[in-house]
């Protein structure tokens, strides 16, 4: 008798352990199929109770989130500029050009001339030129540093004009734009320092 009593324990045992899994192994199946179908309506898969939640990225420093906002603004306009095969570009692109390259300096700004002169020099240098946009960011980032001229050494004003004369000279720009546009360049470097 006690025998029986002792296998019927152990097949109730071994029944209660088997069910334990079975639900785990339903539970798991189910928060798998939630997350899947949360993955695919677009919306984060919850996390499980108990489970750390994400640390949340830091915020932008704001002088980094204008610099990349002015170079994106700039890139913007050169390839609107290139993208341009009429011999007059859209009127309402010089403004925003002069605007973006006016936005560009951080520290000490240019005077309104320099920048109207290089605005006035850089749109027929670049209208209906061929630029990758590789190259329109490279320009870009080039253009933003010149109006940065006080974080600049001299090596560094140098290597920033011989990239921006390669880049013009790349896209096709007359050597006397292309020279008009460094010298313009030169005076901005010279006066934000």
């Amino acid at each position: 008798m006690n025998a029986l009593r002792l296998v019927l324990i152990l097949l109730t045992v071994a029944t209660v352990a088997r069910a334990d899994v079975n639900y785990d192994l339903g539970k798991k199946q189910a928060r798998r199929a939630a997350d899947q179908s949360a993955a695919a309506s677009g919306n984060a898969p919850a996390a499980p109770p108990g489970a750390p939640s994400q640390p949340s990225a830091p915020p932008m420093d704001p002088a980094l989130s204008a610099t990349l906002n002015n170079i994106a603004s700039l890139r913007a306009d050169i390839a609107a500029l290139s993208a341009t095969a009429a011999a007059k570009p859209d009127s309402a692109l010089k403004p925003s050009l002069l605007n973006h390259l006016s936005q560009a300096g951080q520290g000490t700004k240019p005077p309104a001339s320099a920048v109207q002169k290089l605005g006035g020099h850089l749109i027929p240098a670049l209208l209906g030129k061929k630029l990758s946009p590789a190259q329109q960011l490279q320009l870009a980032q080039q253009l933003h540093g010149a109006f940065n001229g006080a974080h600049l050494s001299a090596a560094q004003a140098a290597a920033l004009l011989a990239e921006v004369k390669t880049l013009l000279t790349a896209a096709g720009t007359s050597a006397e734009l292309t020279d008009n546009v460094l010298a313009d360049l030169q005076s901005i470097i010279a006066a934000t320092q």
